[in-house]
């Protein structure tokens, strides 16, 4: 008797499903399915029609093949299957996986939580929120930068960018120093404050100090609630999810670099004068 084509449950991997319901499949379906397990670490660079000229079949039989599957279209299955491959889940696999196997399933993982961020990324700070950032930026005497870890190597280069464009602006990256540049503040300064973890006690310290001598506090933090949201006057968030340990630190850097790349290019764009200063900058640096 042959197995029914319900693939809805999704507890079983994508790729597992394809060699298990073979047999419930149209001539068609089995030709998508014979070519997405051979090349199923190419998938990700396929559009649905790029698929169905490839495998001589029409666009709409891969729709209803991936439909078939569970999946709402080919850019589900699509994604689905670059997760599965992330994870080193393989149809069939038994025997211990290669160093260079793992290495590339880290690559592949990696990629596809950026692909997964960056989809994500646009609505996790409103326009209005960047911009009275933004206007803080540009009011400010002193800007000093607060973080630790990995949000160091991004806020290096956002200082140096915003240095670039005449603001005084210093990183503080260990926590003497970020303690005697808090102490030093006024109600002309801002302070930029970043939490790469859920809750970093001695960073919300020196905001709240801030706070007191009048600074101006901006925030950056994963979406969960923390008391440095509550003490800033301006929020901006990254994502922080649950990547394995080994890619944390990458998702981190990443994530920030995105929010003060964001930050950046929005101040630079608001003033004529920044906005030049900019364009020969980067001028010089593609010469």
């Amino acid at each position: 008797m042959a197995k029914t084509a319900n693939f809805a449950e999704r507890d079983v991997p994508c790729l597992e499903r394809i060699l298990q319901f073979s047999d419930a499949m149209s001539a068609n379906e089995l030709k998508l399915a014979e070519f997405v397990l051979k090349n199923a670490p190419l998938l990700r660079d396929y559009s649905s029609q790029q698929l169905a000229s490839t495998v001589k079949v029409s666009q709409s039989s891969v729709i209803k093949f991936s439909q078939k599957l569970g999946y709402s279209g080919f850019p589900d299955l699509k994604l689905a299957i670059t997760a599965e491959l992330a994870k080193g889940v393989l149809p069939g696999a038994g025997a211990k996986e290669a160093p260079q196997q793992r290495i590339e399933d880290q690559a592949n993982e990696l990629h596809y939580r950026k692909m997964e961020y960056l989809q994500a990324a646009g609505d996790q700070n409103s326009p209005a929120s960047l911009l009275e950032a933004v206007k803080a930026l540009e009011t400010c005497s002193r800007l000093v930068l607060i973080t630790v870890g990995d949000a160091l190597p991004p806020a290096r280069v956002f200082a140096d960018s915003m240095t670039s464009l005449g603001v005084p602006t210093l990183l503080a990256s260990d926590l003497p120093s970020q303690q005697a540049v808090t102490g030093s503040l006024g109600p002309n300064d801002v302070m930029l404050a970043v939490s790469p973890a859920r809750e970093f006690g001695p960073i919300v310290e020196m905001a709240r100090t801030a706070k007191k001598a009048g600074a101006g506090v901006i925030s950056i933090t994963a979406f969960s609630l923390n008391l440095l949201q509550a003490l800033a006057d301006h929020k901006l968030y990254f994502r922080l999810d649950d990547a394995r340990p080994e890619m944390r630190g990458a998702m981190i850097r990443f994530a920030l670099t995105d929010v003060f790349d964001t930050l950046f290019l929005q101040f630079a764009a608001r003033d004529a004068k920044r906005r030049e200063t900019f364009m020969q900058i980067s001028k010089r640096m593609t010469e």
